[in-house]
């Protein structure tokens, strides 16, 4: 299903990111050109990431996980131009990726961090167990297949759970990631009438997004900020063109 998600995701405006699994003890160099074979990176998606796990790779040493993923990141960065992130939990990477010494290898502070820690919240008094060694986290999965988001389905098309992630940074952070600026935001006025339901359904965005966007009381009158979802983006050179 990968071709059509990843499709759909641009078509549908969403900022859009592959990841590769790791198979450790397969030659990384090799998994990186096949893995640029199927994905056709844009201006405007994130960074690829691998993932570091232990399902498939049973067998798999710790040289074998540090050798293969040093050149998997390696390829794809020279291929690419584009730095991919590292994703895992800070346990696997502690037991597997470490050398006998026990410390992080030397390239690991060198690509960004989409660490694995499902707490089913995230705050400032909640934090992602991290790794020594490794770079401070720039994604976090907090929440594994619990949750229901809208438009993501099964081939039948019924709902189906999927892993929740926050970012580190603003939105706008996020846009320059991809390489693109954020779109602006939109503004509304309130009309008589008008609830925090109907508008948030007006304008496609969640209650949640909207309330968190305009914590001031509803009133006749007042201009609301619409934010904005997590979209395709532009990339600066093209803004003059855009509206």
């Amino acid at each position: 299903m990968f071709q059509s998600h990843w499709a759909g995701a641009k078509a549908a405006g969403i900022l859009r990111g592959p990841y590769h699994y790791l198979r450790a003890n397969q030659n990384g160099a090799a998994q990186a050109m096949d893995f640029l074979e199927i994905v056709n990176l844009q201006k405007g998606d994130l960074p690829p990431a691998l993932d570091l796990e232990e399902y498939y790779n049973q067998d798999a040493s710790n040289n074998h996980f540090i050798k293969n993923a040093e050149a998997f990141l390696k390829k794809v960065k020279q291929e690419t131009g584009i730095t991919p992130m590292v994703y895992s939990r800070a346990s696997f990477l502690k037991a597997k990726v470490s050398k006998p010494n026990g410390k992080a290898p030397s390239w690991a502070n060198q690509y960004r961090m989409w660490i694995a820690h499902w707490t089913y919240a995230y705050g400032e008094n909640i934090k992602p167990d991290e790794m020594v060694g490794w770079s401070p986290y720039t994604f976090w999965q907090y929440s594994g297949e619990r949750d229901f988001l809208d438009g993501i389905t099964n081939v039948n098309g019924a709902p189906v759970k999927v892993d929740f992630d926050v970012f580190k940074g603003t939105l706008e952070e996020l846009y320059a990631l991809a390489g693109v600026t954020a779109p602006a935001s939109t503004k509304y006025t309130i009309q008589a009438g008008d609830t925090l339901e109907n508008i948030a359904n007006k304008f496609n965005v969640s209650l949640a997004e909207l309330v968190n966007a305009n914590p001031q009381i509803l009133t006749t009158g007042r201009k609301l900020t619409i934010p904005q979802p997590a979209g395709a983006g532009r990339s600066a050179e093209d803004a003059g063109d855009c509206i």
